[in-house]
């Protein structure tokens, strides 16, 4: 695993509460036609990687980095902006 991919199942259910800094995003997909399909929801911090040296080898990745980085984001969301 890549140390800055997201380790939750996908898609994330309506009351998902695993991971401390995930952001409810709701997505709204479409067919190759632009059908609307069932929307699902997303984390705002989760983006698409692609495995290094390994051209189209794709993965979920946080944009907050691995789990240290998630963590400290979460401490610094925690303490909030007078810690700064």
């Amino acid at each position: 695993m890549v140390p800055d991919s997201c380790p939750y199942p996908r898609p994330f259910s309506d009351d998902f509460a695993d991971c401390p800094d995930y952001e409810p995003e709701l997505y709204l997909p479409t067919s190759l036609r632009q059908a609307p399909l069932p929307p699902v929801w997303t984390c705002c911090h989760l983006t698409i990687g692609e495995i290094k040296g390994e051209r189209g080898h794709l993965y979920a990745r946080c944009l907050l980095g691995g789990a240290a980085a998630r963590r400290e984001a979460l401490l610094r969301k925690l303490r909030g902006p007078r810690a700064a």
